[in-house]
């Protein structure tokens, strides 16, 4: 026994001599600089772990003994983020084109770790610190992530809700949307956008939880291949769909789970993409139930692959509740529509309800980028209506309603629940004040017209039950 003590006591002794920077430190260290990097510029990093400051003296790099720019820090355990300027961030780092900042995230578990990085370049545009009070971040993540079950690598865009940084205590849903080139701004070869991040934006701050977006850029020469899971014999391509899946649930979802903040159960998880990205989205979503909940899909390419696609869905069924949002203009070729409305019958047939599917067939649409960027905020609020999200450390709560409407409203709303009977509805502000509360027999019309203008969360509970579940929200 003794001998044992002055064992552990020579070790914590010889624990205790280790210099402190030896331990617990993230070392990070450029491997290389954009060839325009004026000779005398400073380099800064400024990240999670220093509020965002572009020139933070503390975080300033200084040439290693082998001459490479690094930095140690001691940030706290968990997912870290960082970026870098050169003194401001009308000088910040950008990706291989430039065109976008650029995100670093890794994993600190605490433990002496060094990350190497390679700076692609400095941005053309002026650019504000991450994360402001009133837009959320768009960046690259990743500029070629590797995709090990197909040998390739692809871009990685993300889109961060307002705040993100400054209620470090949320875990946020997460949407994962094909061709991410198109999400977030236009270029030289592709100047129209979806717009994401300004709907979400603008759906954040009008009192919704937030969500984070992440937007896998199109496989260029691979993309019909890689969006269809059955090869068309008639166009010769296809077959790579289901490795193109596995890599979004088995890949890119536990690194993003890892370095973010987010809620990884399949409620707060969604997929969806335009074209043949909708193809593929709605295989993926119909194969991987557990894993996701909500389906975006516009102007959907499933006449490429009609007959597989009936199969796959009768062969899978309905294992989960789900919530899938189809979209293709009146505008569109008729085998577009003709090749939804399959498909959608054959959801209807394996069990999903009609509250669980939204048809919208807008008489004047087609399917381009002006199309979807005019009806995504649409279709983003209806998927994630009624959803509430857990804080770090929290139960997980999820509540639904199938829809509460008209909304917006102009004199009255109708709520449609699970309770098809006598039920309490609440209509509480943003502000978090009860501003109604009544009886209604399933869907009678409940007064609002002299409600305040604004957004309104509404509660409902069955006569029997004595739990509240939040429906949805509405506006005036």
């Amino acid at each position: 026994m003794n001998q044992l003590y002055r064992i552990c006591t020579l070790l914590f002794t010889a624990l205790a001599l280790v210099p402190f920077w030896m331990r617990g430190q993230l070392t990070i260290v450029l491997n290389s600089l954009p060839s325009n990097t004026p000779m005398n510029d400073p380099l800064y990093v400024a990240g999670s772990f220093n509020q965002w400051q572009a020139n933070d003296p503390k975080a300033k790099l200084e040439r290693n003994t082998a001459g490479k720019y690094q930095i140690v820090l001691f940030p706290a355990v968990g997912p870290v983020h960082f970026t870098f300027t050169r003194g401001s961030w009308a000088a910040a780092e950008g990706n291989s084109t430039a065109e976008y900042s650029v995100l670093h995230a890794v994993h600190y578990d605490g433990q002496p770790k060094t990350v190497y990085v390679s700076l692609l370049s400095w941005r053309n545009a002026q650019q504000t610190a991450f994360n402001g009070d009133k837009r959320g971040t768009v960046a690259v993540l990743d500029d070629s992530l590797y995709i090990p079950q197909l040998n390739r690598t692809r871009r990685i865009f993300l889109y961060l809700p307002p705040g993100y940084y400054t209620t470090p205590q949320k875990k946020y849903p997460v949407l994962y949307l094909q061709e991410g080139q198109t999400l977030f701004q236009g270029n030289a070869f592709q100047n129209e956008e979806w717009s994401v991040d300004e709907a979400v934006d603008e759906w954040t701050l009008e009192g919704n939880y937030g969500c984070i977006v992440v937007g896998i850029e199109g496989g260029g020469q691979h993309l019909m291949n890689e969006y269809s899971p059955w090869l068309n014999t008639v166009y010769g391509v296809g077959g790579q769909g289901a490795a193109y899946a596995n890599f979004i649930v088995s890949t890119l979802k536990p690194f993003i789970d890892q370095v973010l903040r987010t809620n990884p159960a399949r409620e707060y998880t969604g997929i969806g993409g335009a074209g043949f990205g909708a193809l593929i989205s709605l295989y993926a979503a119909t194969e991987y139930q557990h894993i996701f909940s909500k389906v975006l899909l516009f102007s959907p390419a499933f006449w490429f692959c009609d007959v597989a696609l009936q199969n796959h869905v009768l062969g899978k069924g309905k294992r989960n509740p789900m919530r899938m949002y189809f979209l293709v203009g009146g505008q569109e070729p008729f085998y577009v529509l003709q090749s939804m409305q399959n498909i959608v019958n054959v959801l209807r047939h394996v069990g999903f309800e009609n509250g669980e599917i939204a048809v919208d067939v807008p008489a004047e649409g087609r399917g381009v980028i002006a199309f979807w960027h005019k009806k995504y905020p649409v279709a983003h609020e209806w998927l994630f209506e009624g959803l509430t999200t857990s804080t770090v450390g929290s139960a997980v709560s999820v509540g639904y309603s199938l829809c509460v409407y008209p909304n917006p409203a102009v004199e009255w709303i109708r709520v449609r629940s699970a309770h098809s009977e006598w039920q309490q509805v609440q209509i509480i502000g943003l502000d978090g004040a009860l501003r109604r509360e009544v009886w209604v027999y399933g869907e009678e019309a409940i007064a609002v017209y002299d409600l305040p203008r604004g957004a309104y969360v509404v509660r409902v509970r069955a006569e029997r039950s004595t739990s509240w579940r939040t429906a949805s929200w509405f506006k005036l």
